[in-house]
């Protein structure tokens, strides 16, 4: 009868110890969380359920995003299906869709250009060099213009005349300077070629023959009262081809004008021709008389 007690006793403590065994299990393995439907409310309404079957806590400021939970205490957004980092995306700079411009980047949710350029037009530039905006956004230089330094310039070897780009050591209507045009119609090295029978006198094309400022040569004026006969200046009473002498005679093309030496009265005279005596006794000039 004893022993029978002992036995049963000993049952029972078995029985106990793989219960609490089989308690201390479970207790090591817990049971999973309830799956809840997407879109729907999280149990005790903690959040909103996200494609995963996941909740995603409203308390900790997760918004269900697809399948992930998005943060959006820290700075994310879920743009289209997907939790992204607004305050450095690009493509969602400060906001959902909102994209930087070509050549920028996203710091702390704004569109920023590196240092150095300018946002123009949707994106970065430098107005030093750029054509589309030289100095400024919008200023557009000309063809064939480029931007220099900010300012719209002609290329090497060209000036601006009048807002076009031109040569001027060949271009006849800006030879050798803007607007200086060419009579001839054509400009070599700045200069202009002058017409068969005329000289090139300061950059204007002149007859040198007839030319009262630059008679016989440039920039020989013929003075007041006087014109220029076959590149001689001379007075207009004397028809070509006599010469005026001081206005009293006019001398034939053979006879030269001289002085009396002794009064200084003008005469024409044939070199070589009248006696010795008579030039001695009028005083006239040994170029005058026969040699002796």
């Amino acid at each position: 009868m004893q022993r029978r007690r002992v036995f049963r006793l000993i049952a029972v403590l078995f029985t106990m110890w793989a219960l609490l065994d089989l308690s201390a299990a479970e207790a090591r393995t817990p049971r999973p969380p309830r799956r809840c439907h997407p879109g729907g409310s999280c149990q005790h309404g903690s959040g909103v359920c996200n494609d995963a079957h996941q909740c995603c806590s409203t308390f900790a400021g997760e918004v269900a995003c697809g399948t992930t939970c998005c943060n959006t205490l820290v700075g994310n957004a879920c743009c289209n299906g997907a939790c992204v980092d607004t305050e450095n995306d690009g493509l969602n700079c400060g906001g959902c869709d909102i994209q930087c411009g070509i050549g920028e980047y996203c710091v702390q949710g704004s569109c920023q250009c590196p240092n150095g350029m300018v946002h123009c037009n949707g994106e970065c530039v430098f107005l030093s060099d750029d054509r589309k905006n030289c100095g400024s956004c919008g200023n557009v230089c000309p063809d064939p213009q480029w931007c220099d330094e900010g300012i719209c310039s002609c290329p090497i070897g060209q000036t601006l005349c009048n807002d076009a780009c031109v040569d001027v050591t060949t271009d006849p209507n800006n030879c050798g300077a803007c607007g200086h045009a060419c009579a001839g119609g054509s400009c070599t090295n700045g200069t202009c070629d002058c017409p068969a029978g005329q000289t090139n006198c300061n950059g204007a094309c002149v007859d040198t023959t007839t030319d009262q400022n630059n008679c016989g040569g440039c920039g020989n004026v013929c003075p007041a009262g006087q014109d220029c006969v076959n590149g001689a200046c001379q007075s207009t009473r004397c028809p070509a081809p006599t010469t005026d002498c001081d206005g009293v005679f006019c001398c034939p093309e053979a006879m030269m004008c001289v002085h009396n030496e002794y009064t200084g009265a003008p005469f024409c005279c044939t070199p070589g021709f009248g006696r010795h005596e008579d030039c001695v006794r009028l005083g006239q000039p040994l170029i005058c008389c026969m040699p002796q």
